[in-house]
C-alpha cells in the first residue's frame, strides 16, 4: 500500500507544483545571499550563505510555506479520492485499516522529502558557488581575536546561539544536514496532521493544505507577541538564533511528537467511526 500511495504521490500535479515553488526559492534565496547580500571582507563561509543562517525567506519558509508546501504532494489526496469516489474501489481491496496507515506513511515520507528539498538545493548551490577550502578555517583553534573578527562577535556568545555549537565548530556540513533533517522530520509531521485533519474537516483541497500550518503559524505569533520566542521550534531550528533557550531540544521534541500523537489519535477514530459504521 504504502508504494501504491508514492506511486499517487509522484503523479499528483501538486507534488511537481511543490517542487517548482521550493526550487525557485531555494535559488532565489542563494542568488541574493551570494551577490547582492554584504559580507565580511575577511571572507563568508558557505553555511552562511544558506536558508538557515539570517535569510528572510528562510524565515518565511519555515514559519509557513515549507509546512504547507510539504503538505501538497499526498496530504489532500484522501480528500481528492473521496471527491472522486475513488476511496470505496481503494477500501474494498485494502481494508481500512491498511488503507489510513499506508496512506499516512506516505503523507509523512513525502512530507519530510519535500521539507528537506528545498534546504538541501540551497546548501549544495552555496557549497559549489562559495568552496570552504578557498576561506577561513573554522575550528575550535581559532583564537578568540580571529573569531572575534571573523564572525564579530566573541565566541562565548556566539557559541551560546547555536543548537549544536561543538557541531558547528568542529564539522560544520554535518552540522548542516542535521538541521535539514530535524525541519524534514517536522515538515512531514505537519504534512501527516494535516492529512489527519483532513479526514473531518475538508471543504476544500486548498484550505485542507493550508489551514494546520497556518493554525501552527498564528500560534507562533501569539507565542512570539507573548515574549516567549524561545518557545518557537522553527526558531531553534535556524543555524544561529537569539532565542537560543537550554531548553531547546524539550521544545523541539514536543514539536515534533504533540503532531504525531494528534494525528495518530485521529486516524485511530477515524478507523474506530468507519467500522462501527458499517
Amino acid at each position: 500500500m504504502l508504494f501504491l500511495e508514492l506511486k499517487k504521490v509522484w503523479m499528483n500535479r501538486l507534488t511537481w507544483a511543490a517542487v517548482l515553488v521550493g526550487t525557485v526559492l531555494a535559488v532565489l534565496a542563494f542568488v541574493i545571499a551570494v551577490f547582492f547580500d554584504q559580507h565580511n571582507a575577511i571572507g563568508v563561509l558557505p553555511e552562511h550563505l544558506t536558508l538557515l543562517y539570517e535569510s528572510g525567506i528562510g524565515q518565511m519558509m519555515l514559519f509557513l510555506l515549507l509546512p504547507i508546501l510539504a503538505s501538497f504532494p499526498a496530504a489532500c489526496s484522501w480528500y481528492e479520492e473521496k471527491s472522486n469516489n475513488a476511496i470505496c474501489l481503494t477500501l474494498a481491496r485494502t481494508g481500512r485499516s491498511t488503507y489510513y496507515t499506508g496512506k499516512a506513511a506516505a503523507v509523512a515520507l513525502s512530507g519530510f522529502l519535500m521539507g528537506i528539498y528545498p534546504l538541501l538545493l540551497n546548501y549544495l548551490l552555496c557549497l559549489v558557488a562559495v568552496p570552504r577550502g578557498k576561506l577561513l578555517s573554522v575550528s575550535p583553534s581559532m583564537t578568540s581575536s580571529v573569531y572575534e573578527n571573523y564572525f564579530q562577535d566573541k565566541i562565548p556568545y556566539s557559541l551560546s546561539e547555536m543548537l549544536f555549537p561543538s557541531l558547528y565548530m568542529n564539522a560544520p556540513v554535518l552540522n548542516m544536514l542535521l538541521h535539514i533533517l530535524l525541519i524534514g522530520l517536522f515538515c512531514g509531521m505537519m504534512a501527516l496532521l494535516t492529512y489527519a485533519v483532513s479526514l473531518y474537516f475538508h471543504p476544500n483541497a486548498v484550505v485542507v493544505a493550508i489551514l494546520p500550518s497556518l493554525a501552527v503559524a498564528v500560534l507562533y505569533l501569539l507565542i512570539g507577541v507573548m515574549g516567549r520566542s524561545e518557545w518557537i521550534s522553527v526558531n531553534l531550528l535556524q543555524l544561529r538564533t537569539e532565542d537560543m533557550t537550554p531548553a531547546a531540544f524539550l521544545v523541539i521534541g514536543v514539536s515534533l511528537v504533540l503532531p504525531l500523537l494528534l494525528s495518530l489519535g485521529l486516524l485511530l477514530m477515524k478507523v474506530k467511526v468507519d467500522r462501527d459504521e458499517l
